[in-house]
């Protein structure tokens, strides 16, 4: 081999080894901060639906709260309440349903009208310990929210059920005692909305879920 080819061939190698190199470790730099960025971006992403979810159920239990200090209720007949009810559900697109039952869980008024006459919380058992807070409560200001899912199924049952989310307040009278107790099942599709964002911004198998306190995945994006 030529002198001339040998030194070509080392400057060569001089020049391209070093600048593999460097390009091998440019792309593993721009690789990490690419993750990094992308990871940072999920996080706050995730943060940022927690955060709308959290603000919808506190706008869900501000208005039972106001719609449980109406004076209907004291005043007015079942019939009325009834009427009440209805235009309030139809007016919000937040809920499915609204029900009023007297201090021993009778439905005495309900948009769902396959449920008057009946106890609440023998037809919805999810209900039952917030309803008994409520009723115990009684301030008027007090509101709580029953279990995303019936605590009587388990397992794929419990999955398979459709996602409940129910808030109750205690409804008073003109001496501050509970007369009864207004429930509100909430439409969930905004929940659904929010969850199937965070998941569109999730990368590779990486997917968003919405559990409740038991860990009980709730919602998940291929299920609705």
């Amino acid at each position: 081999m030529k002198i001339v080819t040998k030194l070509m061939i080392g400057t060569v190698c001089l020049i391209g080894i070093p600048s593999i190199v460097i390009m091998i470790m440019v792309y593993q730099a721009m690789t990490q901060q690419f993750e990094t960025s992308m990871g940072r971006a999920i996080t706050q992403g995730v943060q940022q639906t927690a955060t709308a979810i959290d603000d919808f159920a506190k706008n869900r239990i501000s208005d039972i709260d106001a719609f449980s200090d109406s004076p209907i209720f004291q005043l007015e007949s079942d019939d009325v309440i009834n009427d009440h009810l209805d235009s309030i559900v139809d007016a919000y697109a937040f809920y499915d349903a609204l029900t009023y039952a007297n201090p021993d869980g009778v439905v005495i008024a309900s948009t769902d009208k396959g449920l008057i006459g009946r106890v609440l919380y023998d037809e919805q058992p999810d209900t039952k310990d917030a309803f008994m807070k409520a009723l115990k409560t009684a301030d008027g200001d007090s509101v709580f929210m029953s279990d995303l899912s019936d605590p009587t199924l388990t397992g794929k049952n419990a999955r398979q059920n459709d996602l409940d989310m129910e808030v109750l307040s205690d409804v008073s009278g003109p001496d501050g005692q509970p007369i009864g107790v207004l429930l509100g099942v909430v439409n969930v599709s905004k929940m659904i909305e929010i969850v199937a964002f965070a998941d569109d911004i999730t990368v590779g198998d990486e997917s968003a879920y919405l559990v409740d306190k038991n860990g009980l995945v709730m919602i998940t994006p291929d299920r609705y």
